[in-house]
């Protein structure tokens, strides 16, 4: 059992990055990152890898417009996927993705 486990281990995959060796962070860390880079939004998650999670941040809804045209705002809330923009979804799937990738 145990020379099948080694031979699996050994075999590698294309659907999973290679298992961290620890003696030779440099090898491993330009590994993760070819493989970041071949996946969708590769940009972004080594972006997102690099700088951190991506922060949602918060809002104030709009209430009222007033006649001059300042705006009456409601309390801050924290924002939801629907509140992103395309770019900043993109960001937040990205994070999604490194930390799968990491973990």
């Amino acid at each position: 059992m145990a020379n099948l486990l080694e031979d699996i281990q050994s075999a590698g995959s294309d659907t999973r990055p290679p298992m961290f060796d620890r003696s030779d962070f440099a090898s491993w860390q330009q590994r993760i990152h070819l493989y970041c880079m071949g996946k969708d939004n590769g940009e972004n998650i080594i972006k997102s890898i690099d700088e951190g999670p991506f922060k949602m941040g918060k809002c104030k809804e709009t209430l009222a417009e007033w006649a001059e045209g300042a705006l009456h705002l409601g309390p801050e809330r924290d924002r939801v996927v629907p509140d992103l923009t395309p770019e900043e979804k993109d960001m937040y799937k990205a994070n999604i993705r490194a930390t799968n990738i990491l973990l």
